[in-house]
């Protein structure tokens, strides 16, 4: 039989290569043969976007509706608060990908001394002179929509596309 593979809730890689994408065929044997034929090369940046725009898609899905109170939380040593985790899951693909790895000036001035989880301490988070919340939207999808052009436009990048992979599971991870 055949198989004509599309893009799923989880990809599928073949020898550690590009993920499985459109146009890419599986042929699987009864004999335990497979055989893979590869389409267009492009599915990765396809891939790569898709990822971070899911881990967003779900970020914003958990902050929607939540009041002020809620999104700062209570001060407790285990947790960070919810307004600063958000803008922080943006600062961390701003300062590895557009910054230290394309060169890029910061989207905004004071962001270091917001987002920055390596010189600011955790106890300090409550007290930082945070942006709104529709001030931290905003810079989110500035850095998202930079990060998406660079994706689309400069073509594949494995240094890039390395980093983008690592700040998709540490938004996943907050």
């Amino acid at each position: 039989d055949t198989f004509g593979v599309t893009p799923a809730a989880f990809p599928i890689f073949i020898d550690g290569g590009d993920p499985i994408g459109m146009g890419d065929l599986l042929n699987l044997t009864a004999d335990d043969s497979s055989v893979f034929s590869p389409g267009p090369q492009g599915d990765e940046g396809a891939f790569l976007i898709d990822s971070m725009e899911d881990a967003r898609r779900r970020t914003l899905t958990l902050i929607d509706g939540l009041d002020a109170t809620q999104l700062m939380g209570p001060r407790l040593p285990i947790v960070n608060p919810l307004r600063w985790e958000i803008g922080h899951t943006a600062y961390f693909y701003e300062y590895w990908i557009l910054r230290q790895h394309l060169g890029l000036e910061p989207v905004f001035a004071s962001v270091d001394s917001l987002y920055d989880s390596i010189s600011i301490a955790h106890e300090d988070r409550w007290d930082l002179p945070l942006p709104s919340l529709e001030d931290t939207l905003t810079y989110m999808l500035a850095v998202h929509e930079r990060v998406r052009r660079h994706v689309e436009q400069d073509g594949p990048d494995p240094r890039r596309d390395y980093l983008l992979e690592f700040a998709v599971y540490h938004e996943d991870m907050h």
